[in-house]
């Protein structure tokens, strides 16, 4: 099982790896989305294995969950945005709708966005960082650190 290990985690780090060459600010919110399911799937398999080699991947996968938990924030005000920008516009053309129905909803597209912003924000200053977390993750598994060591 202690084989199995590097391949696997080397293809999970690998996907991730092919984004790293992209500039994080020119990066859709759907290519987002799709980086933050490969840190999902890193994450989860870095906790498969985690326990046979002596707890050493906890640092890594709590680095993805920081870079899943910042995706998925910014992934939730993207959809939420885009549900009230339609909700506006059915609203609008019903014509019925009380103009600070619309108002409200525009402020609340408004503070979602900055939401989105931030995430964004946050996340590009993080991918700076992922270099470092593919590096370490490799460590983990170098030889002389897996349960051969422990006594």
């Amino acid at each position: 099982m202690l084989d199995a290990a590097p391949p696997l985690i080397h293809a999970a780090t690998a996907r991730l790896q092919r984004w790293f060459k992209r500039e994080p600010s020119k990066l859709e919110p759907a290519q987002l989305h799709r980086i933050r399911i490969h840190f999902k799937r890193l994450r989860y398999t870095c906790e498969f294995f985690n326990d046979l080699f002596g707890d050493v991947f906890a640092e890594a996968i709590g680095k993805c969950v920081e870079f899943q938990d910042c995706l998925g924030e910014h992934q939730d005000a993207q959809v939420a945005q885009t549900g009230l920008r339609e909700m506006a516009e059915r609203l609008a053309q019903e014509g019925e709708t009380q103009p600070e129905t619309l108002i409200f909803v525009g402020s609340m597209i408004q503070r979602l966005d900055g939401v989105a912003r931030d995430r964004r924000r946050i996340f590009e200053k993080r991918w700076k960082q992922f270099p470092r977390l593919i590096a370490d993750i490799d460590a983990s598994m170098a030889p002389g650190t897996g349960p051969e060591t422990a006594e």
